[in-house]
């Protein structure tokens, strides 16, 4: 398969991609399972909902898409055996799965997948419309509670259940992602725009996404203040979520208890990294002088160089979590 059969493949997503930036479209076909959604689901409200679709739809674009399936049209890649996918994905953000089922779809593979509980109605609303633009891609996707019959699969969750997936899944050609941390680089010298757009990255979803900036690295005497003050400005969308604040409490009462030092930006936490892992609503920084280096599962975002403020929640298509390339993935079944 060339990259002109893979672009073929990815046409139904490009209709997508028009349909879901015509408004009212969108306020017909999703208004309803965002808000049934969020009464299942706190966590995921309408506004995070729309959001994320809105990310969606910016990446469907049709030039989008052609440069990103030119790069796949590979002799060494096989491309031309069609496999049964399993998919397992985190639901901590609204249609957390929905580019492993673009991957999956375009490279020409079927799709089996057992969403998590947490997110269950958005992503069926979207192979609705997929299906209408092309009914053939109904027989290749199948929502399932049990996954059994596939030949590969790709599968992330909480760090309890990261080992279980490696034994049981180890016999089959898999992709098993770690929880990555996605870490902010400040020098001192960010504009008022720039601390905005970085206090976007901290709060969409509630800080509970696996991109979302939950780490900064800060050099010595660097003021908080300006941060501090944008973040409680733009965060605001989540200051009166009563989940998120109960759960804000819990973490002031612990410092408090502990008489461990902390700053408060109103709806988050700013606590100085002691090795523990990341809470919600707690945002860890760490002193350093210079570049720091990143770990293998750490993304940073920065004004000088990679991913720039404000777009760590939006990942192109070729951004891959754990940096495990998923159509090489595909390609070679």
């Amino acid at each position: 398969m060339d990259a002109q059969s893979l672009y073929d493949n990815a046409q139904p997503f490009v209709k997508l991609g028009e349909y879901l930036l015509d408004s009212d479209f969108v306020k017909s076909r999703f208004e309803q399972a965002f808000n049934l959604q969020y009464q299942r689901n706190p966590w995921f409200t309408p506004f995070f909902c729309q959001r994320a679709l809105g990310t969606i739809a910016q990446t469907l674009n049709e030039e989008a898409l052609r440069q990103f399936v030119s790069g796949y049209g590979d002799d060494a890649l096989v491309w031309n055996q069609r496999k049964k996918v399993a998919l397992i994905p985190s639901g901590a953000v609204p249609f957390s799965a929905f580019r492993d089922l673009l991957y999956v779809l375009v490279s020409g593979n079927d799709l089996l997948c057992k969403q998590d509980p947490a997110d269950t109605l958005l992503l069926p609303v979207i192979v609705q419309i997929l299906t209408e633009i092309e009914p053939a891609l109904k027989e290749r996707i199948c929502f399932t509670n049990k996954v059994c019959g596939f030949d590969a699969v790709i599968a992330e969750g909480k760090p309890d259940s990261l080992a279980a997936f490696e034994r049981y899944f180890q016999k089959f050609p898999h992709i098993i992602r770690h929880r990555q941390r996605t870490a902010a680089i400040l020098t001192g010298e960010e504009t008022t725009d720039e601390l905005r757009a970085l206090s976007e990255d901290i709060y969409l979803y509630f800080g509970l996404g696996t991109r979302s900036v939950n780490k900064l690295y800060v050099p010595q005497n660097y003021d908080f203040v300006p941060l501090l003050r944008a973040l409680n400005e733009v965060s605001q969308p989540i200051a009166y979520h009563n989940q998120y604040l109960n759960n804000l409490d819990y973490q002031k009462a612990i410092r408090l208890m502990s008489s461990k030092y902390y700053m408060d930006a109103g709806t988050f936490l700013l606590v100085e990294d002691d090795g523990t892992e990341p809470a919600p609503a707690v945002i860890q920084y760490t002193y350093c002088n210079g570049q720091p280096s990143a770990s293998d599962n750490e993304i940073t975002v920065s004004a000088q160089c990679g991913i720039p403020f404000g777009k760590a929640n939006e990942p192109t298509l070729t951004e891959y979590p754990n940096h495990i390339d998923v159509m090489q993935f595909l390609g070679r079944l």
